[in-house]
């Protein structure tokens, strides 16, 4: 007897757990996927400019420590250094504004290269012209925008133009015709089309940027992003 009313009990919970197993229905499904869609398209841009945004900020940490390290070797040889910006890469138009490195003044056989040439991440380049969107800054310091600070050099067998900035023994910065406390540049999202910036973003002002400064009379640097 009482091992029938087990039995009993049991199927009866078996009848009650299959009576709640109902799945969805198809509508239920149908709306759930448009809701799931609706939400990524949404999100999407905002995963897209958290990646520039990275992008932008280890370009920023690869110019600086250029920099850092051209002024080092001021400091420990003695002698004139430029951390340089290629605005004219032979073969790869592409490579504009994208490509640094670091020379160093020799006396006896001018100026060499001490560091290979970096390159930026994909789609991030150096502003070609001081940008209006960056605030207190002057643009006659902007390290790519005058042709006093530039010279050509040899490498791999063709002519490279390259951009600027020098430090000194004692570790200061300087740029040809360069009046104010630093010397800078932007970083920015975007390509190099016929030596203009073109952002990726509409409008004058990319969501993400970051500048480089260093301060003329210390060599301090310093990253900057909105």
């Amino acid at each position: 007897m009482r091992r029938n009313i087990f039995q009993k009990a049991a199927r009866k919970g078996s009848r009650i757990k299959s009576s709640g197993e109902a799945g969805f229905t198809l509508l239920e499904l149908l709306t759930s996927m448009t809701v799931l869609a609706l939400l990524a398209g949404m999100m999407m841009p905002a995963f897209v400019q958290t990646g520039k945004a990275r992008d932008v900020g280890r370009a920023a940490r690869m110019v600086s420590n250029l920099l850092e390290s051209a002024r080092t070797e001021a400091i420990t040889h003695r002698t004139v250094t430029r951390m340089v910006v290629a605005s004219n890469w032979a073969g790869n138009p592409a490579a504009n504004f994208r490509k640094v490195s670091v020379w160093r003044n020799d006396s006896s056989a001018g100026w060499k290269q001490v560091s290979r040439w970096e390159e930026l991440p994909a789609s991030i380049a150096c502003e070609p012209t001081a940008p209006a969107y960056v605030p207190d800054s002057t643009p006659a310091n902007y390290l790519l925008g005058g042709s006093a600070n530039t010279f050509t050099s040899t490498v791999g067998g063709n002519a490279v133009d390259m951009l600027f900035v020098e430090f000194l023994p004692s570790g200061a910065a300087r740029m040809p015709q360069a009046p104010g406390p630093e010397v800078w540049l932007t970083l920015a999202p975007g390509t190099i089309t016929d030596g203009a910036m073109v952002h990726q973003a509409a409008g004058g002002t990319p969501p993400n940027w970051a500048k480089i400064s260093a301060n003329t009379l210390s060599g301090r640097l310093k990253i900057t992003q909105p």
